[in-house]
Formats: C-alpha cells, structure tokens, sequence
C-alpha cells in the first residue's frame, strides 16, 4: 500500500515526511495507537482520531483477501469470517444525555424562519462545543433536542461524570447566547445510564444514524421533560457512579411514562469540592488498609529522611484500582499529628491540556475561595495565602491572579512581560512559595494522577523535584504504568511498583465489603477468581454480589444462603466504564479481543487466526498491542504462542460487548477450530468443545461431546461432574420422540443408562432404576430395551430369624453371579465389572445385615451366621422349580465368598 497516497486522500499529506522519516510501512501503520501518532507529532485530536478510524478501516479484511482454511462448515453457521459478517452494533454500559432547547414551538411561531434557523444553529453549535468538550458522542440532531451517547465508540472510565460536567456546560453556553429571540434563551437535560444495544445504521443517505435501542435513552427522555428550565435532571443508574464530584437536590420518587414503579430522580446543583478522584468516589466507604503494610513503610522511612533535609520523591505506579490512591490516605493519616504542611495536586482526564490546571484548583482550595466571591475578595484571599510563605513582590499575586482567570483592571493591571517571562516568573513563585512553606514546618506534597499531567505543570514538576532535594519535603507522586516513568534520573527518586494483593488479603477485603453478612465459600472464590487481587475490583465485585438477586429472603441473621445455583457474577456498573475504556483504547485490535473472549480466558494464536480469518501479520500486530496494553500476556515459543487475558473481567467486558447473534458465530468457528487444530482437547478436554458448540446454538454437536465428557468423568469416578455433563446433554436432547433425529435418541438413551449406573454408585437404586425405566421405553430395539431392563435393580428380601436380608437382582442368565455388600465396600469398586456381567449373567448383590436396607446387626454374629444368611438369600433368589439352579448358585456363591467378607475375628 503506498501510505503517502493514503495520507493524501483523507486530508493529512502534511505527515508525509514524518511516516516516511520514521519508516512506517503498511505493517507498522496497522499496529500504531494514539499514543504513538502523538509521539510522531500528530498534535491535533482530530487528526489523531481520523487516522484511528481509517487503520481500523484497514484492519478489517475486504471478500477475497483471506483464504478459507477453516475446513468444512459447521452446519448453520456462515462460513464468511466474522470480521466480515460480525454487526457493527454492539451492547455497551451507555450513558445517554438527552438536551432540549426550552420554548422552542412558541418560538418558532413567533419568529420568522430565518431568525429561529439562526437561533437553533447557535444553539446546535453551543451543545456541539460542550460535548466535544467531554468527548461525548452526538448520536442525533432532532430540531430543538440533541441526543448524545457518552461510552461509544469511545469509553472512558468516567462517562456519567463527563456526561454531567457537559450537561452543565450546555445551561450554561447556552444562557450566554445572544437573546436574538428577545428573551434569554435556555435549556433543559436529562441523563441516564444502562444497558443498550448502540452502532445499528439505520436510514438510509442524509437520514442515515446510529441507532440506540434499550430503556435508558427513553429513561433520558422522560428526565428530561421532568427537568426545569436552566436544570439537569439524572437518573438513580447515573448518581450512582458519580460519587460526590457534585451536589444534588433528590426530586423523590417520579413516576415515568411507560414505566410502573416511581424511579427516583436527582437534579444536579453544581461541582462539589472534592480535592481529587479518590476523595470523590472512594473516600466515604473507605476501611483499613489492607496488605500493604510494607509499601506503607517504605514512604514512612522517606518521610523521616525528608523531614531531616534529605528530601525525597516516591513514585507509586499500578494499575487502575489496585490501590494507589489509599496508600497515599494511609500515609496522610499516620502523619495526622505531626507538625507538617501538606499540598494536594490532583491532575485530571478532562484538563490533560489545560496549562497548571492542578496548581490553579490547589491554588483555589488553598485560598479558601467560595463560589459566590467577588473577584476581589478572591485576589485579597491569594494575596493572604502568599503572604504566609514569605515576601514576593507586587506582581506575584497579580501574576496567579492572571493564572487563575481572575478579571484584572484598574489598579489591579496584569503585570507585563512576554508569555516566556511571565512563565518563568510564575513558576519562581510557586517554588519559592513551596520553599518557604518547608523551611517553616516539614512539607508533604501528593500529585495524584500524574498519567494526566499537563505539559506545562510537568515542566514545573521536573523542576520541583530538582529543588526539593535539599529541603524537608517529601512529594509522593501516583500514576499508572503505561506512561513514561518521569525523573527516574533524580537519585532521590525511588520508584515503588505496586503488585495485586494475595489470596489472605483479598479475603479480608471481601469480608470487609460484606460487612456484618457472611458470604458462602463458593461466592467468596467466585469473587476472588474473577478479581485476582485488584482491590478496587474486589470491592466493587463483592457489594454487586451482595445486592444482585441471588440470594433467599431470610428473616434475619447474617449468613447469606444462595437460592439456586451460582450464576457468573456480572460485571459492575461501576467497573464497566473503565473495563471498556481499556479495550476502546486499542480500536484496531479489540475485535481480536472479542474473538479471543469468547473462546475463553485462556487461547492459541492459532485458534484465533482461524476463527478471525485475519492474515499472520495482522493478526501478530493486533496481539502485539494488547500485550503491549496489557490487556493480555504471552507464553510459549513461536510459532506456539499462547495467551491469556490478565484479568478475567477485561475478558468478560470484552464478551459483553459482542450480540448475541454474533456470540452465537464466534463460538461455533472456536469449537470447527479446536476439532481441527487441537485434537487434544477435543479428545481430554471434550466439554472445552462442547461449551462452545451449545452456545454457538448448535445443541447436537454439543451433545455429542458432553456425552464423550461425562463418559471421561464417569471413568475418573468424578461423579458429580459426570452427573452434571449428562443431565445437561439429556436437556440438549430431549424433544419431543417425532422431532428428535436418530442419533439424539441413541444420545439420550446413553445418557439414561450410564446416569443410571451413576445413580447406583451413590446408592441411589430408586433413582437409578427411574433412568433404566426410561432408557427403556426410549429404546428403538429390543436389544436397547433388553440392555436397559438387565440393569435395572430389582429388591427382594428373605428372612431368617425374624431379621430381614434384602439382596438385588440384575440381568439374567447362567451362572449366578454373587456381590456381597457391595455397599460396605464401595459399590464403584464393584459397579464397572456389574455393568458388564448383567448383561450376560444373572448378577445377585447383597446388603448383609447391619448395612444398606437389611435390618440391623445384632452382635455377637459369627462366619457361620453370615453363612447362613446368605443360604437363606440364595434360596430366596433361587427358582422355586429348580432345585439344581439353587445347588448351582450355592456353589457360585461359595466361590465368591471372599468378595466383600470378613474374617470370622472382624465379625465377632
């Protein structure tokens, strides 16, 4: 592909020279992600986005490129790989805001045309600007009403938040439009967040949208009408995840049209004051740290080396939620009583590219300023806050004042001075007032968030740390891993990684989430399973457990008793955000997710390029950026690579995402795919196959295979697991007798019989004998029915001295075959050789007294008693007519004395 003539036909030719000067080929072009455009130059947001889109484009295969080596098709399955007949639609975890311009019909009846066209593009243009703002999406423009979609295509781990901040942005653009219609002009929003299926083109040319289908953007519209004007109203779905970033008024209960039960409704006042993320969304539920008790200690040694004029920096890096944030509280709090001044800076995603956004609101809160201050209240506030740190000159409260937006006029001019002085001069303020806070008391500064950091406060960072190192200061710095490590260069720096807890830990943590309720073991390692040591997912996973439907209704007490089965624990509305905002970020490679989900935590490289239909290049490229994310991880040697995903609920967001129908297809081209390249697994692993051929909707093939798996499992005498696999297949193949193929009859009829001798393993002849009857009117012969009617466990009983001796027969013919007391010794142990030999002989097993349904034993009892008892059985079990037959069975039965007796000293 020639790239230059590629970049020319979507507008970008200006980046000729720099793909070309740093070798970018057609390979390369497919694997690159915003990240490395920016490092390449590319500035802009847009033009990032459009060359996103357009190696997206690229990345999927067009008819004819990709040869059909998947073998021959699974019936009712197209044969056409997914990238090609996969939906664009997908289910998403949506926040949808629906805005509306108040008024708009009396207007447009008193306007002329003209003039309300003019009002309504000033008012489209004013919604536009707001939601770029917080990178929403504008899914449709229906005259005076905007609907937005916040979480697609593009999540971030924050879309209620965003969605808000832009709903107040928009009252707010919106009542400084020009009153053209002679009265100030104003709008009412509501949001909601939920569940929908979002991306369906619908229309066609000009008309042409991506449609929503689900209750919340209805829910949106409704709250939206019940908002007045200049308000944003927002559903219970959406308060949820917003944490205290905002003040709000509880409306009560609002009853909805087309929904029966009121729902509750919030209207939102305005930003909270919140000094960061963690303050907001963590800070009100938080308990005592848990397994870092070491990480603690290491920023406690630091701070005593700072505090003696060795100043220190520390590093905390981890992934989102693993715990960052509370460590810095835990520090904080130990440090509660010791003489110190503390600084917060907390950097965010939605300033990344405003200039010391993080010293403006540090600035704010340390000032003390109020929402209703005069600007020149809030200039006497700065002037306060400088003064305690020393002496500054004129300018340095008129030079913060011009940082923090403040109208200066009059006496109070703006200092002058070209930009690059005024910078210069505005960050020797902010290091000497920091200095001279430190010479008076101790100093520990937190930047939170440093993954967000301005450029600008970057620079000023680089050179506080460089300034700190002889003063009593300790800067404790969080960020993630997958951004650059900054000032690792510094000696005073230490860098401390942060590691998911361990086992005991999360355990705690889950306990501690549960509060006064006791979880049962199954659901703690459900919990623990699928969250593997992130604390922020333990949490949030443990109380989703704990208010899902799951559980009985009981009446009192602490312990928690599951209904049913457990079912996979859902992914919380807490953690889809963020989950999906680590998948958006590799646009390109995230349909390779989604195919490598659904064949499950663990797969093959080969297995996904057969399923995909993706060229080994492409495919590599693809696997590379989610490594390279890590989304997944690699083992193995070329070219047997296999990978995993690093967390089991990535996998499963990754899953969420795709419909059902194309749920459906992926997982019946996993199973055609392990028949053919992993004979191995089909062959020891038959229910790996079997999964997939039931949720490919392909019910007879998956039989098929949960026969072969409960066969396996009944040979590794795992009885439960058999029971379960077949009582699955039974389902599978049960219809009704007209409608069922012949082979699902023969399946079922297998079913029934090795279910049976399951049965029987657990002592359970009434139910065993209940599966043989059925085997038995299935069969299709008389040699099936003869099968089933030979296994079935006839009870009879004889007596002697009153005591009464219940023995079973099973098949028929001769000679009589005796088991004595199976039951006492483990009926598994004879229930293999009993299968066979009932189909050939006349098999008689006997519960002795003191065991199974004989009557009890009556001590002292001797071999010759013992003797006797089983003469009296094998009369009882001989033909009345056939003195000879009961001699023969006597004799058989002597022979067989030895399996399942004791000696004469264990008996008496």
């Amino acid at each position: 592909m020639d790239i230059a003539d590629w970049l020319r036909r979507l507008g970008l030719d200006q980046y000729e020279s720099t793909f070309r000067d740093n070798d970018v080929d057609t390979e390369t072009l497919l694997s690159l992600t915003a990240e490395d455009l920016r490092e390449l130059g590319v500035t802009s947001l847009g033009h990032r986005k459009r060359l996103l889109s357009a190696i997206a484009a690229l990345s999927r295969p067009r008819g004819g490129e990709v040869e059909d080596d998947r073998g021959p098709p699974v019936p009712e399955v197209s044969s056409s790989p997914p990238s090609r007949k996969m939906e664009r639609a997908e289910r998403r975890h949506l926040t949808v805001m629906f805005a509306d311009l108040v008024g708009s019909t009396a207007l447009s009846v008193r306007l002329d045309p003209e003039d309300m066209r003019e009002i309504l593009a000033a008012y489209h243009q004013a919604v536009a600007a707001a939601v770029a703002r917080f990178e929403g999406y504008i899914a449709k423009l229906m005259g005076d009403g905007v609907l937005v979609y916040f979480g697609w295509p593009q999540a971030h781990e924050d879309e209620a938040e965003r969605a808000v901040r832009a709903g107040l942005a928009i009252v707010e653009a919106v009542e400084r439009l020009d009153k053209r219609a002679g009265a100030a002009l104003s709008t009412r929003v509501g949001i909601a967040t939920g569940p929908v299926v979002v991306g369906d083109l619908i229309g066609e040319g000009a008309a042409q949208e991506e449609g929503v289908v689900g209750a919340t953007p209805n829910l949106a519209a409704r709250l939206e009408q019940l908002a007045e004007p200049g308000a944003v109203v927002i559903s219970e779905s959406t308060r949820r995840l917003l944490g205290s970033w905002f003040t709000l008024h509880d409306l009560g209960p609002q009853q909805i049209r087309g929904i029966e039960a009121p729902l509750p409704a919030f209207r939102v006042l305005g930003e909270a004051v919140a000094e960061g993320r963690f303050e907001a969304l963590r800070r009100a539920d938080v308990g005592p740290l848990i397994g870092r008790e070491h990480e603690l200690a290491l920023l406690l040694d630091r701070w005593e080396m700072a505090k003696s004029g060795e100043g220190q920096v520390v590093l905390l890096s981890g992934e989102a939620g693993i715990g960052k944030s509370r460590i810095v509280l835990a520090l904080r709090e130990r440090l509660r009583n010791e003489p110190r001044f503390r600084i917060g800076y907390y950097c965010s995603p939605h300033h990344a590219n405003s200039a010391l956004w993080p010293v403006v609101t540090q600035l704010q809160r340390a000032a003390g300023y109020l929402r209703e201050d005069a600007p020149s209240l809030k200039l006497e506030k700065l002037e306060r806050l400088l003064g305690t740190a020393g002496e500054f000159g004129e300018d340095a409260a008129l030079l913060l004042a011009e940082l923090m937006g403040l109208p200066l006029n009059g006496p109070y001019a703006a200092p002058g001075g070209t930009p690059q002085e005024k910078k210069a001069r505005l960050f020797g303020i902010l290091l000497a007032q920091m200095e001279g806070l430190s010479r008076q008391r101790p100093m520990l500064v937190v930047l939170e968030d440093a993954h967000w950091l301005d450029p600008t406060s970057a620079e000023l960072f680089e050179r506080m740390v460089d300034r700190i190192r002889v003063l009593p200061i300790l800067l404790v710095t969080t960020l993630r891993p997958d951004v650059p490590t900054p000032w690792t260069n510094f000696p005073h720096v230490t860098l401390l990684s942060l590691n998911r807890l361990g086992r005991p830990a999360s355990r705690t943590l889950i306990q501690m989430a549960a509060g006064e309720r006791s979880l049962p073991p199954i659901v703690i390692e459900a919990i623990l399973s699928r969250t593997e040591g992130v604390p922020l997912f333990v949490e949030e996973l443990t109380k989703a457990v704990i208010e899902s439907a799951i559980w009985k209704t009981t009446a009192g007490g602490s312990d928690l008793e599951l209904a049913g089965p457990l079912p996979p624990p859902a992914i919380p509305a807490t953690l889809q955000d963020s989950l999906m905002a680590r998948l958006d970020r590799l646009a390109p490679a995230r349909e390779v997710a989604q195919i490598a989900a659904c064949i499950g935590r663990e797969f093959d490289e080969d297995v996904v390029r057969a399923v995909a239909g993706y060229p080994e290049v492409q495919l590599a490229a693809a696997l590379g950026q989610l490594c390279q994310a890590g989304l997944i991880q690699r083992r193995g040697t070329p070219p047997h690579h296999a990978y995993s995903f690093k967390h089991a609920l990535v996998c499963d967001a990754a899953y969420a995402t795709l419909l059902k129908s194309s749920r459906q297809q992926l997982h019946a081209r996993v199973a055609q795919a392990i028949e053919r390249l992993r004979p191995e697994i089909a062959v020891g692993q038959p229910e790996i196959v079997a999964h997939h051929f039931i949720e490919g909707a392909l019910p007879d093939q998956g039989a098929i295979y949960l026969m072969a798996a409960g066969r396996l499992a009944k040979a590794r005498h795992a009885v439960k697991e058999a029971v379960s696999q077949l009582e699955t297949c039974l389902q599978l193949t049960t219809r009704p007798r007209g409608n069922a193929a012949p082979p699902a009859r023969r399946i079922e009829h297998e079913c029934l019989l090795i279910l049976g001798d399951l049965a029987g393993v657990d002592d359970d002849l009434d139910g065993a004998n209940a599966y043989y009857e059925r085997a038995m009117a299935l069969g299709e012969t008389d040699a099936d029915r003869d099968r089933a009617r030979k296994c079935i466990h006839r009870a009879k009983y004889a007596v002697r001295d009153g005591a009464r001796l219940v023995f079973y027969e099973h098949g028929s013919g001769e000679p009589t075959v005796v088991f004595i007391n199976p039951i006492v010794y483990g009926l598994a142990t004879f229930e293999p050789i009993l299968e066979q030999l009932c189909q050939e002989f006349r098999v008689i097993t006997v519960d002795c007294r003191g065991a199974g349904r004989s009557d009890p034993l009556v001590r002292p009892y001797s071999t010759l008693q013992h003797m006797e008892d089983l003469r009296a059985i094998i009369h009882a079990a001989a033909p009345p007519q056939s003195s000879a037959s009961a001699s023969r069975a006597a004799q058989t039965c002597s022979s067989s004395l030895l399996i399942g007796t004791r000696n004469s000293s264990e008996r008496s």
